[in-house]
């Protein structure tokens, strides 16, 4: 047992140096990638259109309704009713925007984590057929 010991704790010591190894090889690939940051200003200015088109959208029908309701007059009725017809297109038309910026941000990142974790994997498989320990979950076969 006191041989198995020493190649356990030199293990857990490598273990960090390897994990921050890997971050900053991550966070190089990253800028190799040219990845955008999400937090980008003009994605950030879709996103906040997004939410004041749906915001305007949801405003228009309610003031329609008052338009509507405080005259006896068709013309006008018809007026207001195309005004909440126009605010409904511009919320759905918001949310889209506001769902296309905020999913587009999100899916970026992941698919560049994605990316990373199957280079990961392929170095550990790679590394565990030169007689290097196997940390992976995966079926041997």
């Amino acid at each position: 047992m006191s041989h198995t010991q020493p190649d356990v704790q030199r293990a857990a010591a490598a273990a960090p140096a390897q994990a921050a190894d890997r971050a900053q090889r991550f966070a190089r690939d990253l800028d190799a990638l040219t990845v955008a940051d999400p937090a980008a200003k003009r994605s950030q200015l879709w996103i906040r259109l997004g939410i004041a088109a749906m915001v305007a959208g949801v405003a228009l029908p309610i003031i329609a309704y008052f338009l509507s309701h405080n005259t006896s007059d068709p013309l006008v009725q018809r007026d207001a009713i195309i005004l909440a017809l126009t605010g409904i297109a511009v919320a759905v038309v918001g949310s889209v925007v506001f769902l296309r910026f905020s999913l587009t941000g999100f899916l970026r990142f992941w698919l560049a984590r994605q990316a990373f974790d199957l280079g990961a994997l392929s170095e550990r498989l790679a590394g565990g057929s030169s007689g290097a320990q196997q940390t992976t979950d995966l079926p041997v076969r």
